[in-house]
C-alpha cells in the first residue's frame, strides 16, 4: 500500500497531453486474458471510472465479467482528485492549461461506474479522498477476500447453453428466518453480529 500510495501521490492530472480514458477497453482486455485461468480470481481496480475513448460499453464489460467470474474491487481516486481540485473543477468539461479537466458530473459518472463494478461482481467500493487512506482500504479488501466462501449448488435449469442465471445468496435458520449470529466472546449481553452477504448477481451456465 505505501509503494501505490506513493505513485499516486507523485501523478499529476496535467502531466502529458493525451487525456482520451480507455478504462473499459483496459479492465476488458483484462478480464478477457484471464478468462484461460483456473482458480480464484480477484481483481483490484484503483482509478477514478472515467472513460472518453474505449470502443468497448459497459454492458460488454459486464459480460466479461459474468464470464470470468473475477470478484472485482473498487478504489475511486478520482474522489481525492476532485476534492483536491475543487475550486477549478468546471460545469461541463473544459480546457484548462491545455488539457481538458473534469467537470463534477464527469467524476461522478466514474464513482457510479466503479460502485456498480464492484457490486455486481461481488466486491466492495471505496472512495480514496487521500493517499493516506489506501492502507485501510487495502487492509479491508483483504480481510473481504479471506472471508470469502466457494459455494456449490445444482440448478433446476439444466440448459448447456451459456446464459447467465441470476442468483439470490441468503443465510437462513431452521425456521426460513434470516440466521442471526451473536458475539459469543461477549458472555454477557451476547450481542448480535450484523453481516452482509455479497455474491455476483449470476452465474454463466456451460456453453455445450
Amino acid at each position: 500500500p505505501d509503494a501505490v500510495a506513493a505513485v499516486l501521490g507523485s501523478m499529476s492530472l496535467f502531466e502529458g497531453r493525451s487525456q482520451e480514458g480507455n478504462f473499459m477497453d483496459t479492465l476488458a482486455e483484462l478480464l478477457r486474458r484471464l478468462q484461460s485461468y483456473k482458480g480464484r480470481k480477484i481483481i483490484i481496480v484503483l482509478s477514478t471510472g472515467i472513460d472518453t475513448f474505449s470502443s468497448y460499453t459497459q454492458d460488454d464489460l459486464f459480460k466479461f465479467a459474468k464470464e470470468t467470474q473475477a470478484v472485482i474491487y473498487t478504489v475511486n481516486v478520482g474522489a481525492h482528485l476532485a476534492q483536491a481540485l475543487e475550486q477549478y473543477l468546471p460545469s461541463p468539461d473544459r480546457e484548462i492549461f491545455g488539457v481538458t479537466l473534469p467537470s463534477r458530473g464527469t467524476f461522478e459518472q466514474g464513482r457510479v461506474r466503479l460502485m456498480y463494478l464492484a457490486k455486481r461482481t461481488g466486491g466492495l467500493f471505496f472512495d480514496m479522498r487521500m493517499p493516506g487512506d489506501l492502507g485501510e482500504i487495502m487492509d479491508k479488501i483483504m480481510s473481504s477476500a479471506r472471508s470469502q466462501y466457494h459455494l456449490s449448488y445444482i440448478p433446476s435449469n439444466r440448459a448447456r447453453d451459456g446464459q447467465c442465471r441470476k442468483i439470490e445468496v441468503k443465510l437462513l435458520d431452521e425456521s426460513g428466518g434470516q440466521y442471526k449470529i451473536q458475539d459469543l466472546w461477549d458472555k454477557k449481553e451476547k450481542k448480535k453480529i450484523e453481516y452482509t452477504i455479497r455474491a455476483p448477481e449470476c452465474r454463466v451456465a456451460p456453453a455445450s
